[in-house]
């Protein structure tokens, strides 16, 4: 839980005043936007920016702290301002400043790529900054900083001026006073902004030399903590001080020192004091974040809004008019939600008899569903001591009355009124409904655009054109004599340009035909930018109407809902009672559920475990308003089910699925030394031969292996029984696993060859060999066969088999979200295909008892590979798979014993047996001996219980990109991409090792989604022309020039030199790019996810606390 200083609390006063909607009314398009990015750290489709800080993170690789990252960027940007002329400021010109000697460092470019998809029309860049400075501070323990909006970009460099360490006093006057601080000024934010980070070696080596034997960066922080907090004032003044700019042996680089005692320490002195120094801070950086240029007003500060209507769209759905919004209602933290509370939308027509309710009738419906957030979706309303709840509402909309305005009644079922939030009597108001925007029928491809060059910044990119077909609905009697739309995208890669278009709409009666008053205009347009929005308009003969800020995030991917039943209320508009437009205190709301909508798949499959049970029946009176859910509604919400998240709370679901998996399985007597070996005839069972059909050309290198450790279970049996009866009764001591601990040849994973030759199978099992689509792997791999590929199935792949039987690789599809098995994916991702997967895995290990078979796969894929090589003790290669370390405890897996952590290797070399690098890998063990004495079975249970499954000897290898998201764990919260294609990947933390690859720094990418795709890692990541390796690290010699060359197993006798050069040639370039000529590492180092913790905020059940 993140912990909030006590002394704060004066602070956090301040903001619970305006606590009220008074100020506010909706709709407030810009106020809205920022508000959502604020205190919910995200934008509209779910995209997190809080996540990429809070809670108070590092970053992985460079181990840098994110916060002091941000709020050096946003000072850095500011620093320019001239008070003297009026220019500068927080305008977002360091975006074309990072060639700038006092913009060095990785830092800088890996913000720059943070900030890069939130930019809007409504949002500048500059507020997106200064945003993320606020997010920063809180997330690490500082005040709250009022935050204001509408900063104005600038679209080139600004002016010089920015503080550079070696500058002496007088210089640093200077430059503080153009930007408009005293000297005591400039000592609070010098104190204020070095709380937090501090100086790295590969920025200012003369201040932190770098350490020879080690390819890990050294940081010595300003202080001894991460924290906002003093210290770094309380330690300089007590003489204990480790910050480098002021102990530092070369003065000419001691520019803390020179800053803070520039009046003799008195400003110091009264920072000493906690309270003070929080909120000087809070002061000083609120002033800071507020310098902008002359001209430029900002609006009032933004504050959180008790009751807010979000994503309120008039549109059409499956030729249907809707209407559909969202409801976000403020809970305090410890506080518990009323179960009996009612959310209700009540709605006037806008046309007929009962126009804005003259008639005394008013609309009336339940919401569908209930959403409470994560109280760490932004620190800043957690700091507050809130948490949000969405009700979220769909309606079906008679396009002969249509709907005027909206608002919305909270009864809590206690005797007392209900509240009323209508906007502040007004009602929320549809002002037109002439023109609508239909993002289910409009699409969006996206193309390479091989023309982009790079203008302003020192970092490397690729960039994509986005393909748009947009809809819009004209209602009938409109007759527009144009209908345009006026584009607009600032979040332009490296911010070359801003994309402001105008496209015109023609009427399109062929692909669209008229529904229900309505006819459908198209237009096309092409977008080198990630977040487009546009102001639709159709201009009529007396009024041209408009729809504003239309977002394009979302569009045929939007999860359809069917509409809630609709009931008749004798009229209550709004502003007609004395209890309207009360203002909400924070007791009302709920604390943190995930949204589970119980779809058509789970529902029938719940029903084929327990055919016995009637099928429930809900009813509805005249008299009050109830939510009618049909079986068809039941039946239809798989496509907003969370159902991932839904698998880790509910593993009786997980049970139902194994019923037939497990029925039958034989007792393998194994031998500890040798890989998995049955006695049963390979010939019985087989489920998958060898199909000349299906043969793979021919490719050009050779994919290594090299010896792995791990451990297997005994018997296969006692696996299974454990595991069940851990499902069903949770004694998994009943009968303990014994595990053998074994040597096998694994996948080489220090290799880059081998990476992406184990990558191009998996994108295989995309695939089949006779379409475009398919990827030629090493002719090693004379033989596949498909599994899964019958129009009905979602788990399917290819089995891959080496020209001499030694090595199978499975390889398992991820998820497809427009392809035949779409919707079994959802349901059969979500389950993890767990039980499908062991069945197959039985099977393969009776057709291949004496071979080595290895697990990989992209995406869930790779997280079931990664679950099912943790079961069967397999080595696993996953590509981008989310986080699968708290599945593994959720689904009950029998795990292998624990062991210790190793220090942490500072070589990598195989050779003369020294270790590769991969602690709980264990390369290489010695390989047990037949004439060894056999492992005893345990005669009672163990006496430790089960540790974290990453203390486990697990041989699965994690391999992904800082571009993607879903590995990352940032994928997730209402409106996401991930949760709006209906899937929870709210975790992070993954078994065994990884290896990321950081395409955000190489090659210049943005953090997208659609970074996932397993292509991307094919070509631009393992395949490209990028050095990926660690300079300074002593790494194993290759194949063609090592001492220990023998050791390495190559699964290719007949590989042509054309690869081999490929990967083991050339020189190292100097944006990064080519081989290193030295033979060192080829990929970046592994490291362990060991202080990596996945969020417990799941209601059912206290997994978080419950002994394990």
């Amino acid at each position: 839980m993140h912990q909030r200083p006590t002394i704060l609390s004066i602070y956090l006063l301040s903001f619970l005043a305006p606590l009220s909607l008074a100020a506010y009314s909706w709709p407030s398009p810009q106020y809205d936007a920022l508000e959502a990015l604020l205190y919910e750290g995200r934008r509209s489709d779910g995209s997190s920016l809080s996540s990429l800080v809070h809670p108070c993170r590092k970053r992985s690789g460079t181990l840098a702290s994110v916060g002091a990252e941000w709020l050096r960027f946003a000072f850095h940007d500011m620093a320019t301002h001239n008070v003297d002329d009026g220019t500068g400021g927080l305008d977002g010109s360091i975006v074309y400043e990072l060639g700038r000697e006092e913009n060095f460092g990785i830092g800088f470019n890996q913000t720059s790529s943070d900030f890069s998809a939130f930019p809007s029309k409504l949002v500048s860049r500059a507020d997106v900054i200064a945003i993320g400075a606020v997010l920063a501070v809180s997330s690490c323990g500082g005040p709250i900083i009022p935050f204001r909006g509408g900063r104005v970009d600038t679209w080139q460099g600004g002016g010089t001026g920015t503080p550079e360490p070696q500058h002496d006093l007088p210089t640093f006057k200077e430059q503080f006073r153009k930007q408009g601080f005293t000297t005591e000024e400039m000592i609070k934010l010098v104190a204020c902004g070095h709380t937090m980070g501090g100086v790295r070696s590969s920025d200012f080596p003369q201040l932190v030399p770098p350490n020879p034997a080690s390819t890990e960066p050294v940081i010595i922080d300003f202080d001894t903590t991460m924290a906002f907090d003093n210290d770094i004032v309380t330690e300089y003044l007590d003489g204990s001080t480790q910050n480098v700019l002021v102990v530092t042996s070369n003065k000419t680089m001691a520019s803390d020192l020179r800053v803070f005692e520039a009046d003799n320490n008195v400003t110091m002195k009264a920072l000493a004091d906690k309270t003070v120094y929080q909120s000087e801070c809070q002061g000083i950086l609120g002033r800071m974040l507020d310098t902008v240029q002359t001209g430029v007003t900002l609006t009032d500060e933004i504050t959180l809004l008790p009751a807010k209507v979000a994503a309120a769209q008039l549109t059409f759905e499956k030729n249907q008019l809707i209407f559909k919004s969202i409801f976000r209602l403020t809970q305090a933290l410890n506080a518990t939600a009323n179960p009996n509370r009612n959310v209700t939308m009540l709605w006037c027509d806008k046309r007929g008899d009962n126009a804005n309710c003259v008639g005394k009738k008013t609309n009336a419906a339940l919401s569908l569903s209930k959403l409470a957030e994560d109280p760490n979706i932004s620190p800043i309303t957690q700091d507050l001591g809130y948490s949000f709840i969405n009700y979220n509402f769909v309606v079906p909309i008679s396009s002969n009355a249509s709907i005027s305005k909206f608002w919305f009644q909270v009864d809590e079922k206690d005797g007392k009124p209900a509240t009323t939030y209508d906007n502040g009597g007004a009602g929320y108001v549809i002002d037109q409904d002439n023109v609508l925007f239909v993002p289910t029928l409009s699409h969006m491809d996206i193309a390479l655009n091989t023309s982009y060059t790079q203008t302003y910044t020192n970092r490397d990119a690729q960039t994509y054109t986005r393909k748009y077909q947009l809809v819009a609905a004209v209602r009938d009697g409109t007759n527009p004599s144009r209908v345009y739309a006026d584009a607009t995208d600032v979040a332009v890669p490296e911010y070359a340009f801003a994309m402001t278009n105008t496209i015109d709409f023609k009427q399109n009666s062929t692909a669209f035909p008229s529904t229900a008053g309505y006819s459908f205009y198209t237009a096309q347009i092409d977008d080198a930018g990630i977040y487009m929005t546009m102001d639709l308009h159709a201009v009529g003969a007396s009024q041209t109407f408009s729809q504003q800020f239309v977002q394009t995030l979302v569009l045929d991917n939007t999860p359809i809902v069917p509409p809630g039943a609709v009931t008749t209320v004798a009229s209550s508009t709004p502003g007609a009672s004395g209890a309207a437009s009360r203002t909400v205190s924070g007791t009302l709301v709920a604390l943190a559920v995930a949204l589970i909508l119980i779809g058509r798949f789970l529902y029938q499959y719940a029903a084929s475990c327990s055919p016995s049970s009637p099928p429930s029946t809900v009813t509805t009176t005249t008299s009050s308003v109830f939510l009618l859910l049909s079986h068809e509604l039941v039946t239809d919400m798989i496509e907003l089910s969370l159902l991932f998240t839904l698998l880790l709370l509910f593993p009786t679901f997980s049970l139902c699925a194994q019923q037939v998996a497990f029925s039958a399985h034989h007792e393998l007597a194994l031998d500890p030394h040798h890989p998995l070996q049955s006695p049963l005839e390979a010939a019985r069972d087989i489920q998958f031969r060898p199909s000349s059909s299906y043969p793979l050309p021919p490719t050009s290198a050779i994919l290594r292996s090299r010896p792995t450790t791990l451990y297997r279970p005994r018997s296969l049996d006692v696996l299974h029984r454990t595991r069940l009866r851990s499902l069903q009764h949770a004694e998994s001591d009943a009968e303990q696993v014994v595990w053998d601990k074994v040597e096998v040849e694994g996948p080489d994973v220090s290799n880059l060859h081998t990476l992406a030759q184990l990558a191009r199978m998996s994108a295989n099992a995309y695939a089949l060999p006779s379409i475009r689509s398919w990827y030629e792997v090493d002719d090693a791999w004379n033989v596949s066969f498909p599994f899964g590929w019958e129009e009905e199935d979602g788990f399917r792949g290819h089995v891959f088999q080496s020209s001499d039987n030694s090595t199978i690789v499975l390889s398992i599809k991820g998820t497809t979200l427009n392809g035949p098995t779409s919707k079994l994916d959802k349901f059969n991702d979500n389950f993890l295909f767990y039980s499908i997967g062991v069945k197959l895995i039985d099977d393969l290990l009776k057709i291949y008892p004496r071979s080595n078979i290895w697990l990989v796969g992209h995406s869930l894929g790779g997280s079931l590979a990664s679950l099912l090589g943790a079961t069967y003790g397999l080595p696993a290669v996953a590509f981008e798979a989310p986080g699968e370390r708290l599945a593994s405890s959720r689904l009950h897996l029998p795990l292998p014993p624990p062991v210790a952590f190793p220090p942490k290797p500072q070589s990598t070399r195989t050779s003369k047996g020294k270790s590769f690098g991969l602690p709980h890998l264990g390369f290489p063990f010695p390989p047990r001996k037949p004439s060894d004495p056999p492992i005893p079975e345990p005669t009672s249970p163990s006496p430790y219980p089960p540790p974290a499954p990453s203390h486990h000897l697990i041989a699965t290898t994690h391999v992904y990109h800082t571009a993607d998201p879903i590995p990352q764990g940032t994928c997730n919260g209402f409106g996401s991409a991930c949760a709006q294609a209906g899937y929870a990947l709210e975790t992070r933390c993954h078994l065994g090792q990884s290896i990321i690859f950081d395409t955000v720094t190489k090659l210049g990418w943005g953090v997208d989604v659609r970074k996932h795709v397993i292509k991307e890692v094919v070509h631009n990541v393992l395949e490209g022309d990028v050095w990926w390796g660690d300079d300074d690290v002593d790494t194993e010699e290759t194949p063609e020039e090592g001492e220990g060359a023998e050791e390495v197993q190559s699964l290719s006798l007949f590989g042509s030199l054309r690869g081999v050069l490929r990967w083991f040639g050339g020189k190292k370039g100097k944006e990064g790019k080519g081989k290193h000529p030295d033979g060192a590492r080829e990929v970046p180092l592994p490291i362990i996810e060991e202080d990596c913790v996945d969020c417990f905020k799941w209601e059912f059940g206290d997994f978080k606390d419950k002994a394990r």
